[in-house]
């Protein structure tokens, strides 16, 4: 059968490849047909957790609990109450760690823009 014949059928699904192969998609190997592939399942994103996801399960860690104010409180008695009076004698409100932690960020990028460091 010359390459043309041969072309023709094949298009036609009358004949196979070298392995076994035809146009409408049937894969063989060297070792005879593959299996079928197993249709994929959406990843559930909690499978692995023990718990379920939600604010009643939810606990908080700290970062580094010696900058803490219940840790100074161990050293210091009184400094919480003492703290908290003098924001409340101010009329201000207390920083969050988040808060804080953004102007720490924003100054240590303003100190690598003045050195002359772009990253």
């Amino acid at each position: 059968m010359d390459d043309e014949t041969f072309a023709a059928a094949y298009k036609l699904g009358l004949v196979t490849d070298s392995l076994g192969n035809k146009i409408d998609s049937t894969r063989h190997s060297l070792l005879g047909p593959e299996p079928p592939v197993p249709p994929r399942r959406k990843p559930l994103t909690t499978e692995h957790m023990t718990s379920p996801v939600g604010p009643e399960n939810a606990f908080d860690l700290r970062s580094n609990p010696l900058e803490e104010d219940d840790w100074r409180e161990l050293w210091q008695p009184g400094l919480k109450e003492a703290t908290a009076d003098m924001y409340r004698n101010a009329r201000v409100r207390q920083s969050s760690q988040q808060e804080k932690k953004q102007v720490v960020d924003r100054a240590v990028i303003l100190a690598a823009f003045k050195r002359g460091f772009s990253r």
